[in-house]
């Protein structure tokens, strides 16, 4: 049920809609004239008003705008009537003004409580619009504090391989905002040969819908620089389960490379060593001792005995 607030100067029309919106349950507050419209939804929360188009002094058009310039009476449902002449000229002015709805007199009871009933179903509705909005705003908000702090270059392209949203370190890479990266394409942003191969990537993933995982490549940044990254791509849908694209993801991996590289280097180097000594090899750490080549050991201790390995 509603709290329903009806501003009529006309004794009949407010007896009219109290009673019949009173019998089926709602709850009616009324006011003769607009000069305490104010106090009444302070003090009797409405969700729906009934304002009469002509009144005396100040007409249902101005208190109709002045509700919605109000932070405490924005959110009502306003119906505007009137049981007087009045034009389509009045109609569009309180609609322009914010009015919901308009509602001719005299009418019905059934017609009355139809406005009443499409109000709390529209209420509702916008209650979850609004609900919704929020929470697709947060989403956004914390979509965009990913896209915008994270090291990886994220990106998302339509099926012309073309960029329709990249992060901030995608851009930055460029010397760009992200977008002026928007609608361009891997041609138009990396060496040729290196664009090609990312476009034979992008169309194997919305081809066969599998996605490329941690694949490592060797690139070029604009600035000449050369880095080893690790690419994931996924293929995008619409909401009709069609390829709309590709998403990505790109990670700087140079300085894992390069440490493993470098493991590489010493470990050879140590085996190199070891193998070119004749005396057996042991490392010694805290807790244990260790041989690093049984065979160079074996090999010394018959060499040493005279003997030869068969």
């Amino acid at each position: 049920m509603a709290r329903i607030l009806v501003i009529n100067d006309c004794e009949d029309v407010l007896n009219f809609l109290k009673l019949v919106f009173e019998d089926h349950g709602h709850t009616v507050s009324v006011l003769p004239s607009p000069e305490k419209a104010f106090e009444a939804v302070a003090e009797f929360s409405p969700q729906i008003v009934f304002i009469d188009i002509n009144m005396p002094g100040k007409n249902g058009i101005d208190l109709t705008g002045e509700f919605r310039n109000d932070r405490r009476a924005k959110d009502l449902y306003i119906i505007v009537c009137s049981a007087t002449d009045y034009s389509e000229d009045d109609i569009a002015s309180a609609i322009h003004a914010g009015a919901n709805d308009f509602l001719p007199l005299p009418c019905a009871p059934v017609v009355a409580l139809t406005r009443v009933n499409m109000a709390i179903v529209n209420q509702k509705l916008e209650k979850e619009n609004r609900r919704m909005r929020r929470e697709i705003e947060i989403h956004k908000d914390l979509l965009r504090d990913l896209l915008d702090n994270t090291p990886d270059i994220i990106y998302f392209k339509d099926r012309k391989g073309r960029l329709i949203l990249v992060n901030r370190a995608h851009a930055l890479g460029h010397g760009k905002e992200p977008h002026e990266l928007v609608g361009r394409t891997d041609f138009e942003l990396f060496p040729y040969n290196e664009a090609e191969k990312m476009t034979i990537d992008d169309m194997f993933v919305m081809e066969t819908k599998k996605p490329i995982i941690d694949k490592i490549e060797y690139t070029t940044r604009p600035n000449g620089q050369k880095l080893y990254v690790s690419t994931t791509k996924i293929p995008r849908f619409d909401e009709n389960g069609n390829v709309a694209g590709i998403m990505g993801i790109t990670r700087d991996i140079t300085p894992r490379i390069q440490a493993e590289q470098a493991a590489f280097r010493e470990r050879k180097l140590v085996h190199e060593i070891i193998n070119s000594s004749s005396a057996p090899t042991f490392v010694i750490d805290k807790e244990r001792i260790v041989g690093l080549d049984k065979i160079s050991y074996l090999q010394s201790r018959l060499e040493r005995m005279g003997l030869k390995k068969e």
